[in-house]
């Protein structure tokens, strides 16, 4: 078991890291134990047996999951997407796998019909998500014609969905973007929580930026 296997690695760590044909020591209640290099060597090879075979099982365990869900991909495709019957992540799925060209083609379409971009609740974007919109919002970003714009509004100490794929470094490195070529206001306040609160969460999640300008932890500056 890979339980069983850790916990001997823990008490071996001394003669796993040494080489074969050294004697070496165990752990055991905090004492080390010297081990001869006999039994040192004969650790190690069963030890190294044991990974491997925990490997494979994973590995095994990994590729009849991987078969299951593509199965189950090929099959929600057929029923669902090809009869046109698309949810949310169906759109991002099918415009991030469409030909570098249809990428293109759609990118040309969206930046000559749409002028203003308004993305709410940014932190919780996905990188597939942002990646159908990336090529639009630079293009807006880099040519500061002031017929079109950028608006994001996001918190990072509010990005609750990296559980499905958000990824709040993308408002972080948005909002560098946008303060090179328009302007970031920050909201630091808020009328929603008592004071006690806001001081627990700045306490938890706010770092004070780095020398390069960034903070450490991503959650941006205090709530106040």
């Amino acid at each position: 078991k890979p339980g069983d296997v850790n916990t001997a690695l823990e008490y071996l760590s001394g003669t796993m890291t040494s080489p074969m044909g050294k004697a070496s020591h165990y752990q055991f209640d905090g004492a080390a134990t010297p081990l001869s290099e006999a039994a040192s060597d004969a650790a190690r090879k069963l030890l190294y047996q044991a990974m491997d075979k925990v490997v494979r099982s994973k590995l095994a365990q990994t590729k009849a999951l991987f078969q299951c869900l593509s199965s189950y991909e090929e099959s929600y495709d057929t029923v669902n997407r090809k009869q046109g019957q698309l949810g949310f992540s169906d759109y991002v799925t099918l415009l991030t796998r469409a030909p570098d060209f249809k990428q293109e083609e759609i990118a040309f379409r969206l930046d000559g019909k749409i002028n203003h971009w308004l993305l709410d609740e940014f932190q919780d974007t996905s990188t597939l998500q942002f990646r159908v919109l990336a090529k639009n919002v630079d293009d807006v970003l880099s040519k500061c014609d002031p017929t079109r714009s950028v608006f994001v509004v996001g918190d990072l100490k509010q990005s609750l969905y990296e559980w499905r794929s958000g990824n709040r470094k993308l408002l972080e490195n948005l909002d560098r973007k946008i303060d090179k070529n328009g302007k970031s206001v920050p909201l630091d306040k808020t009328r929603r929580c008592a004071q006690a609160v806001l001081d627990l969460v700045n306490l938890i999640l706010t770092n004070k930026p780095a020398s390069n300008g960034l903070y450490p932890n991503y959650f941006g500056q205090e709530a106040a």
